[in-house]
């Protein structure tokens, strides 16, 4: 009689956190107005490989308190953004990410404001990175 086997299989914790986002920018025309457009490089869900599971986008006057009291610091909201699928819906890592909100002028006013983005795979692990922009 040959010998049994048996097969188990579960799921491993998901030890890596998504890398930082590392090129944020921001671009502004304050005479005309219009959207405030943010670009990035889509970071994976484990380093760069995979998709990320959500963007957290905040700004605040001083980028002190992004790094303080991320939390606390005002988020960009889908509904802000010209497309409001782009903040819930991750990109593959290596892509470029683009989110245009919708009126800079009247979000921001005529103020340099700073921004800070984190990255999240599961709740537990999250990447922050930050710029500053004028509006």
């Amino acid at each position: 009689m040959g010998a049994a086997s048996t097969v188990v299989s579960f799921d491993l914790p998901d030890v890596y956190a998504p890398s930082p986002v590392t090129d944020l920018s921001g671009d502004f025309d304050r005479e005309a107005g219009g959207p405030l457009v943010l670009g990035f490089t889509a970071p994976g869900d484990d380093f760069e490989s995979g998709v990320a599971a959500a963007y957290d986008l905040r700004f605040a006057s001083n980028p002190e308190d992004l790094e303080a009291d991320f939390s606390s610091c005002q988020a960009i909201d889908p509904e802000d953004l010209i497309d409001p699928s782009t903040l819930g819906a991750p990109e593959v890592g290596g892509r470029f990410v683009s989110l245009e909100v919708a009126d800079g002028r009247a979000t921001f006013g005529r103020n340099i404001v700073y921004f800070a983005i984190k990255v999240q795979y599961v709740r537990v692990n999250k990447s922050l990175s930050c710029i500053s922009t004028e509006s």
